[in-house]
């Protein structure tokens, strides 16, 4: 049994491949976010959304465009001492 995609759903499978090439990182977070809307619409919990592969792509190409691997520590320690201030 072939299951039918919408149209919604395409498109964001369509933008989680294109995305990979991108390197505007408010782009893909606008894209992401739309898609996230479809998901959402689409897919009733949020653990089946959250691992979803649009999700991990979009996710993923993030994660490459900001480094987020790089000094993460260090990343949220001045964060949260810029708060504490």
């Amino acid at each position: 049994m072939t299951k039918t995609i919408s149209p919604a759903m395409l498109e964001a499978y369509k933008d989680a491949l294109f995305c990979q090439d991108a390197c505007n990182l408010s782009g893909v977070l606008y894209s992401f976010s739309r898609h996230m809307k479809t998901l959402c619409d689409e897919i009733p919990d949020t653990k089946s959304r959250n691992t979803h592969p649009v999700a991990k792509l979009f996710a993923s190409k993030i994660a490459s465009l900001t480094a987020c691997d790089e000094m993460f520590e260090m990343n949220y320690d001045h964060i949260a001492d810029t708060l504490i201030e």
